[in-house]
């Protein structure tokens, strides 16, 4: 029988001490169930199912067993799906025998190389969250982040070809309007951002140039306007030397069109750090008046 509640009592405390049924207590020497041995071994949730007025003893438990198991294994379904309102413990088992995690923190998801930039960390949480509660196996999981990736980068793709087209637009416009100029054009309007623009806002300005004709009039006659309010001087090193080094960085390929910055960033600050030097020597602030 099962281990009874003991009381020990003395006149200065009382100490309870409750076992847990064993479930060798409830069964005889052939294996027979005794009274109360569905309250006491299966889950409250489970115990009005008629399968266990079927098993008598656990000989019979054995062999239902066995027989389900090569019922499902004959009919291919291997393990049920769930039920309308499955129970706790039916819920458990469906989760363990499917290797699903207990929580969504059980799923083990990488962000996808590359696409960190895309991934908020609440909403992953969510979306974990979510697929747990339609059961989802991990494999399943790592299934539907590989499928969110690759829409991803089909849209970053996307969105590079047009932005590649729009330039490739813009640059057709300018030659046109600008003809012969136009190089000439780019470099002043470049010197413009590259002389009073902060780098944070540099990549947004040089991006827009490349995108669109209007902004890229605008700074150029803006280089205009700033050339014309310039002292000219005389080289400090050599006559020529400043003028000769700008023409040459500013030839660069990829330079004015802004290539050079998607390409080699690196180098692209180099050539503007260095011309913001020689500009500077070339065409010297003119000296405050003095009264």
């Amino acid at each position: 029988m099962a281990d009874e509640t003991t009381t020990t009592t003395d006149t200065t405390n009382t100490t309870t001490t409750i076992t847990e049924p064993k479930v060798t207590d409830f069964l005889d020497e052939t294996g027979t169930f005794k009274d109360g041995w569905k309250d006491a071994l299966v889950p409250e949730d489970l115990r009005g199912r008629k399968v266990f007025d079927a098993v008598p003893d656990l000989r019979a438990v054995l062999k239902l067993l066995a027989h389900q198991e090569k019922f499902l294994g004959s009919q291919g379904k291997g393990i049920m799906p769930l039920g309308e309102n499955p129970t706790a413990t039916e819920l458990e088992m469906f989760r363990k025998s499917l290797g699903i995690p207990d929580t969504p923190e059980g799923y083990k998801v990488e962000v996808p190389e590359g696409l960190g930039d895309y991934y908020d960390e609440a909403v992953m949480k969510e979306t974990l969250k979510g697929l747990h509660a339609l059961h989802l196996t991990p494999k399943q999981v790592a299934g539907v982040v590989a499928l969110e990736a690759e829409r991803l980068r089909a849209g970053i793709k996307e969105q590079e070809q047009s932005e590649a087209a729009a330039r490739d637009d813009t640059e057709a416009a300018l030659k046109e309007t600008w003809g012969a100029d136009y190089e000439k054009n780019l470099r002043l309007a470049n010197r413009i951002i590259a002389e009073n623009v902060s780098d944070e806002e540099k990549d947004g300005l040089l991006a827009l140039i490349g995108n669109s004709v209007p902004v890229a009039r605008l700074f150029a006659k803006l280089g205009e306007a700033h050339l014309e309010d310039k002292v000219v001087s005389t080289d400090v090193e050599r006559p020529g030397s400043a003028s000769s080094e700008i023409e040459r960085l500013e030839a660069t390929p990829g330079y004015a069109t802004g290539e050079l910055r998607r390409k080699n960033r690196r180098e692209h600050d180099r050539i503007v750090a260095r011309l913001a030097v020689l500009y500077g020597r070339k065409f010297p602030e003119p000296a405050a008046a003095t009264t």
